[in-house]
């Protein structure tokens, strides 16, 4: 917050890399032990791209050159979180900006709140994996504790008492 976090912007269909896209790779060069299972968060695409997300060029280029090669040099996983379209949302898709930005990527997932549940769960689902099953459409339901998203019903999260928690609300409002 309060600094220039740009990896890449564009102008006259050039790119330009900014000064925070060396700070990653310094960043990355000393954490990284020699599993080399390194993964970088970037939060959020609308503060690292400096382009026009519609411009699918511009959006392919970053994921490509700057993201990608961060990936291919370092051997490192890298998570771009992005806010979707009010279109987005209502559809479902979670997309926003160009198409450049789901095809220009190996996975994609949407994170939402379900209408239906309480104010701390959330549901995590695959919209787009190029190393799986095109018919594995799978979702986890999650829910946010001690600063945390845990996967329900994994040992911890006190599933059963939100779950019988709910219901009592349910069955309350009814």
């Amino acid at each position: 917050v309060g600094y220039d976090n740009i990896i890449a912007s564009f102008r006259e269909g050039e790119d330009i890399a900014h000064a925070f896209y060396d700070l990653i790779k310094s960043a990355i060069e000393k954490i990284q032990d020699e599993a080399k299972d390194t993964v970088v968060f970037l939060d959020t695409a609308a503060d690292t791209f400096g382009g026009s997300e519609n411009v699918r060029r511009e959006a392919n280029m970053f994921l490509k050159r700057y993201l990608g090669a961060l990936c291919v040099q370092y051997d490192a996983t890298i998570i771009v979180l992005a806010h979707p379209s009010v279109a987005g949302m209502s559809t479902g898709t979670g997309m926003s900006g160009s198409t450049a930005w789901n095809n220009g990527v190996r996975a994609r997932f949407y994170l939402t709140k379900p209408t239906d549940g309480l104010d701390d769960e959330r549901t995590l689902s695959k919209k787009k994996s190029n190393y799986s099953s095109a018919a594995d459409d799978e979702s986890l339901s999650l829910i946010w504790e001690d600063g945390v998203l845990k996967e329900l019903g994994v040992a911890g999260t006190d599933t059963v008492a939100r779950i019988e928690h709910k219901n009592c609300l349910t069955q309350a409002l009814k």
